[in-house]
Order: C-alpha cells, then structure tokens, then sequence
C-alpha cells in the first residue's frame, strides 16, 4: 500500500509528459491580472465528464508548484466523482465540504512534495449545490486564497449541473478543458457563456489530448 500522499507512477509519468504543454498556461498564470489582482485561485472545469480536467488540474497544481517553490493546494471540488484522494493516496473525509459547512480545520493532506498539499472531497452531501449557494463559500475560496500562495480547484463540469456556474465568481480565473476533437466549438461556447453570464472569469482554455499530424517537435517551427 502506497503511503499517505503518494502520487502514483502514472501520475507522475502524466506530470512530466505534460510539462511543455502546460508551461504556458503556468506561464499566463503568474504574469496575469484579473480585476486587479493576481491569478491565485484558480477553477479547473470542463463541458462534460472524461475530458482530462482532474489530470490537468493536477498537472497546472504540480506546475505552478514547481515553477514557484511555494505554497500551492489542490482541491477536490468535483464532489459528484471525487478522485483525487484516490490518486494522492489520502483519506477522503474531512476535507471541503467539511471545510464549507462545518468549519473544519484539518482537511488538508501533505503530499510527498513539500509545499504541495491536497485538500480531498470531504464528507457526502445530497445536493452539491447548497455548497456553491451556501453564502459560506465565498469567504471560505477567500481564505484559502490568503493561506496559500496558489489554490487549485478539480471542479465538476459545467454542461448538466449548475454547481460550477455558481461557484466560478468566486474564484480569479476560470480555465475550461476540453478534449480535442471530441468537443465542438459550440459546446464550448455555451460553456463559457453559462459561466460569464454568473460572473464567472474565463481566462482559457486547455486543449487536452491533442493529435499530432507531423512529428511534435515540429510544431514549434512551424
């Protein structure tokens, strides 16, 4: 059995292959504004589910971490489908929705990374809504923005649920992942406009899974 904070060999194969790929959304990250102040919390979305969204907001958590050497938490938000206890090797309870609900305090895991911590799904709740509703979770993501220096958060899709469209004002910038070739340009467009229309900040995209045509190296020279 792994120890408790252990990323899987998947993961980390996962990691190093997404470095060139994600080295400029981490790159954006640090150098943008948004409504005056800096990109810290973050929402990681996608239109629907299996579009790669938990392995890139691993990968954008671990990367800004890395590029940085500060404090960055990842946050399971998805709390229909949690996974990231699961893939950090961490128990799933407490963590956010005790966090929001019932202010709890020890709802942070350590990862085998120093200053790279994971804060899991939490408790069950029958509605993940009242979460996002609660007017509890504003001023919780503004906690959590001033405890760490970067905060990461696997959120559910956006398309069949309201729970990230709610929850995205709360948060500097929202990126929205989207399989290549599999998700239209008009799916992702009534996306983004669900999430604009409740304030929501779009600062990109991520393209997950692209096809190569022409050998990868190539691409940067043409």
């Amino acid at each position: 059995m792994a120890a408790p904070g252990t990323v899987s060999q998947e993961i980390k194969d996962i990691l190093a292959g997404n470095g060139r790929e994600l080295s400029s959304i981490e790159g954006n990250i640090l150098s943008m504004a948004g409504n005056g102040r800096d990109i810290k919390t973050l929402l990681v979305t996608s239109c629907h589910p299996r579009e790669g969204k938990t392995l890139s907001a691993i990968s954008i958590a671990y990367g800004l971490f890395k590029e940085t050497n500060l404090k960055v938490l990842l946050v399971d938000g998805n709390l229909r489908a949690p996974r990231l206890n699961a893939l950090f090797s961490v128990a799933g309870e407490p963590g956010f929705a005790d966090f929001v609900m019932k202010d709890a305090s020890n709802v942070f895991r350590e990862t085998e990374f120093e200053n790279f911590m994971v804060m899991p799904h939490g408790s069950a709740i029958t509605n993940p809504l009242d979460i996002y509703r609660s007017p509890l979770f504003g001023g919780k993501v503004e906690m959590l923005r001033n405890m760490f220096d970067y905060v990461v958060f696997d959120g559910a899709p956006i398309l069949g649920t309201s729970d990230m469209s709610v929850a995205a004002r709360h948060f500097d910038g929202v990126l929205v992942v989207l399989e290549c070739e599999k998700t239209k340009w008009e799916v992702l467009e009534m996306a983004v406009t669900k999430i604009r229309k409740l304030r929501g900040n779009v600062i990109g995209t991520v393209m997950n899974r692209r096809k190569y045509y022409i050998p990868r190296y190539l691409y940067g020279k043409i």
